[in-house]
């Protein structure tokens, strides 16, 4: 549900689409420009209903956990 809240104003494009009966013309999200950018480890959850979505859209992934002493966000080290 979030996921079609989230892309209510996205542009739209027309594409043909071909159903058991005939082909029809159906409008689709745009997804060429759209990245989504997962949070390790708790946005992956996230990540597969929203590609469902926007299955054009390109992945990204931001490494982040939480000091459990000043609990601040630092970057996973590579």
């Amino acid at each position: 549900m979030l996921a079609y809240e989230i892309t209510r104003d996205m542009p739209m494009q027309s594409i043909e689409i071909e159903t058991p009966l005939e082909a029809m013309q159906s409008k689709v999200i745009d997804g060429k420009k759209v990245v989504l950018a997962s949070i390790l480890r708790a946005g992956n959850g996230f990540l597969d209903g929203m590609l469902n979505v926007i299955p054009g859209a390109r992945v990204g992934h931001i490494g982040l956990y939480r000091d459990p002493d000043t609990l601040q966000a630092v970057e996973y080290s590579y």
